[in-house]
């Protein structure tokens, strides 16, 4: 049974047709545990509690939890074939069960794997963004949001202190500059 901001968050994102195509398209391609999540879902919820901004889209972060092949080949073979379907939508495509192999190299620290997509969902960088979904049945979505849909729909920023530590944070509000994107936005340094 959905609460009211899970019911909430299915109304504003049904509002966008292409997203909803997003999720048929990495729904047909049967991955293990997959979901759409992350900051696209963030963009699109903040734009509508913004007053109807629309803020462009930087990525539509598609996950899946896949042990059984953890190179990063197969995640843009998968992203190669959801362009083909949907070419204007910027797709970025990862393997959850793999991250812990190449975190450090980009984040200058180790972390340990998670054991599926919702401890993967888990861990990512702010709050508000560790929030996905993904279509269970024909007509049936199921909604992830293990750290709460309260910042998400309190347009707050917060770190998630499950994976990302403080600098990585600061860098993150730094360049990505949340206070210019939305005037009611709440960031929580």
């Amino acid at each position: 049974m959905k609460n009211h901001l899970e019911t909430e968050l299915l109304v504003i994102l049904s509002e966008h047709p292409w997203f909803m195509t997003a999720l048929d398209t990495v729904s047909d391609l049967a991955l293990p545990q997959w979901c759409i999540g992350g900051g696209v879902i963030r963009n699109i919820v903040f734009d509508r509690l913004d007053g109807g901004t629309t803020t462009p889209i930087r990525d539509v972060d598609a996950a899946y939890f896949d042990l059984s092949d953890l190179s990063e080949h197969k995640d843009r073979e998968y992203e190669d074939i959801m362009k083909a379907h949907m070419p204007n939508v910027p797709w970025d495509v990862t393997n959850q069960a793999a991250v812990h192999l190449w975190f450090h190299k980009k984040f200058g620290y180790r972390v340990p794997p998670v054991n599926g997509i919702e401890e993967a969902i888990a861990t990512w960088p702010e709050t508000c963004t560790a929030v996905a979904l993904t279509k269970a049945h024909k007509d049936e979505y199921r909604v992830y949001a293990p750290c709460g849909l309260e910042d998400l729909f309190g347009m707050v920023i917060r770190r998630n202190p499950a994976r990302v530590d403080v600098r990585t944070y600061n860098a993150r509000i730094a360049s990505k500059r949340y206070d210019e994107c939305w005037k009611s936005v709440k960031v929580i340094k």
